[in-house]
């Protein structure tokens, strides 16, 4: 199991800014305290929905295990991505999302083709921390909301039927197959829904993700490991990683939650 702990997202309390109080000494304004934020804690060896490599206009909530996007005026038309904060490089790995409600956004004209979508999938940091359009960028795997798969491969664009459609308290299982030993070089990807198996999605050939061009063996191997990864438009999600006692669906055979990997696989 691998975490990137070398990003930070700033603060607003950060020592680097500074507010210039513009009080006059005749008439002094009223100070507005500023809200409070919430606190978040977790385990930091606990796989969790990752805020240092999510879109600003994802609300995380306090538990880190579900989310949903900013839906406001303007945002509603926006597509907002995470990932966990543990990446897999082998075993046989899975994870499950429910969806918990479909935002309404009644501004929202009727031209509008997609008026919520979430895809599920993995994705490497290959294309950096800031890629979170998952099936859109370089080394991401989706299965979406629409019954097709997702994905780009050295900057090859793929979509297809897969699976079924899915939707409102539908359970989306999400797994990873990378093997145990080095001389294995095949990573198969699968979904269910509500615990449906739609069989592989994708078969990725490891030999594909090492750059002969790249000097740089570490960001190779990086290439290898993968995170799960969420991206969703007006809608709320819930994440089992593990934490859970009992699984919400049928998982496959041999399959492990994220979560109940050790930290030093």
């Amino acid at each position: 199991r691998q975490r990137d702990r070398d990003h930070h997202r700033s603060s607003r309390h950060d020592d680097d800014r500074h507010h210039t109080s513009r009080r006059s000494e005749r008439s002094p304004e009223k100070e507005i305290p500023l809200p409070e934020e919430e606190i978040v804690q977790f385990n930091p060896e606990d796989v969790v929905l990752d805020f240092y490599t999510s879109d600003l206009n994802l609300t995380i909530n306090t538990d880190c295990l579900s989310a949903s996007n900013k839906s406001n005026d303007a945002l509603c038309f926006l597509w907002a991505g995470t990932r966990a904060t543990y990446g897999f490089k082998q075993g046989k790995i899975c994870y499950e999302i429910r969806i918990t409600e479909i935002i309404d956004c009644p501004h929202m004209p009727d031209s509008e083709k997609e008026k919520y979508g979430i895809r599920i999938g993995w994705s490497n940091l290959y294309s950096g921390l800031h890629a979170l359009q998952l099936g859109e960028f370089n080394d991401s795997f989706a299965y979406t909301y629409s019954g097709k798969k997702m994905s780009k491969i050295n900057d090859e664009l793929s979509e297809d039927t897969y699976g079924e459609s899915f939707g409102l308290s539908d359970i989306l299982g999400c797994y990873i197959e990378f093997g145990y030993n080095d001389d294995e070089n095949l990573i198969n990807i699968s979904f269910t829904k509500n615990g449906q198996d739609f069989g592989q999605a994708f078969e990725l050939d490891k030999r594909k993700f090492s750059n002969d061009d790249d000097d740089d063996n570490a960001n190779n191997e990086n290439r290898l490991i993968f995170y799960p990864h969420i991206l969703v438009k007006n809608i709320k999600f819930e994440c089992n990683f593990g934490q859970l006692e009992t699984s919400w669906s049928q998982i496959k055979n041999d399959y492990i939650f994220s979560q109940n990997i050790p930290l030093d696989e």
